[in-house]
């Protein structure tokens, strides 16, 4: 068969469709890789897929059509755990949610990995517990210079050894761990093991006030080891959800003073249609963005 796999998302690497390419190809079809276009319609099946939620409209236009075509028409990705309804809705297929198992542990090269999926926190702003579930370790994950794990101090200490050990095997000794550690769950055995592999950043995320001491004991513990400085550890810090303004200055504030780089991070609700909705507990849009512009540009 003859597949035409779109990423809606673009020019974000999309993971999951790259595994989906090599799966493909694995199994003897011809696969095209690129944005949607009427030449799709010479394709057996055309597959979506959608990693945020803004970029869903277009999606919907696009899948229609290709529906309409009297194609195979699969879509997946993030984005649809929140919003399979709609997409049902409109395009006239039902989406895949989640992880897609076909093709999880496909071999091949990429960019990104996932050492684990799932979380052990239900944070209401975050998407994974919906779409991931709770902690599920992957022993043979492919290993990658780019660790999208949602919260690897989470897994058993077994696993993170086991990782590293992973990473270094296959000559990996410098990685970027993209998403936030829980500071809650951080301490010195984490650095010891973690060093190893030479992060290209120290991440962490204080997104609500009651974990002001956990970061503070963090960004302590990184500078007993000379890690701590803003070009070394940034720690993520949530705005516009529900602790107002006063809250949300306070902690980009509060991340600057501990010697760390806040990065600002708006919140977008998972099912909304637009990159810039308005942000709760902020009556003046532009100061929430001057907010970002300081502490997110390079200086």
């Amino acid at each position: 068969m003859r597949y035409w796999l779109i990423n809606e998302s673009a020019p974000h690497y999309n993971l999951g469709l790259e595994k989906a390419r090599n799966w493909l190809l694995s199994q003897g079809h011809e696969v095209m890789y690129a944005p949607f276009s009427m030449e799709a319609a010479y394709y057996d099946a055309i597959w979506f897929s959608v990693i945020f939620s803004w970029h869903i409209p277009r999606l919907l236009q696009e899948a229609a059509l290709a529906n309409n075509l009297g194609k195979q028409v699969s879509i997946g990705g993030p984005a649809t755990a929140v919003n399979a309804l709609l997409i049902e809705k409109h395009t006239g297929v039902r989406p895949h949610c989640g992880v897609d198992q076909r093709f999880e542990r496909q071999p091949g090269t990429y960019l990104a990995t996932f050492t684990h999926r799932g979380c052990v926190r239900h944070c209401p702003w975050c998407i994974v517990p919906t779409t991931e579930g709770n902690i599920l370790e992957i022993a043979d994950f492919i290993p990658a210079k780019m660790i999208h794990d949602n919260n690897f101090p989470a897994t058993s200490e077994k696993h993170q050894i086991r990782s590293i050990e992973r990473l270094l095997k296959a000559g990996l000794t410098r990685v970027d761990f993209d998403q936030a550690w829980d500071a809650r769950l951080f301490d010195q055995w984490h650095i010891d093991l973690y060093r190893k592999v030479n992060p290209l950043c120290w991440r962490f995320s204080f997104d609500f006030m009651g974990i002001e001491r956990e970061i503070e004991r963090v960004c302590g513990l990184l500078a007993k080891n000379g890690i701590l400085h803003r070009n070394k550890v940034t720690i993520f810090c949530l705005v516009g959800f529900k602790e107002g303004a006063a809250s949300d200055i306070y902690r980009a504030q509060r991340i600057a003073a501990l010697g760390a780089s806040p990065f600002v991070m708006k919140y977008v609700p998972l099912d909304s249609m637009t990159k810039y909705p308005p942000a709760i507990g902020w009556d003046n849009p532009g100061e929430l963005t001057q907010l970002a512009r300081y502490y997110n540009l390079p200086q």
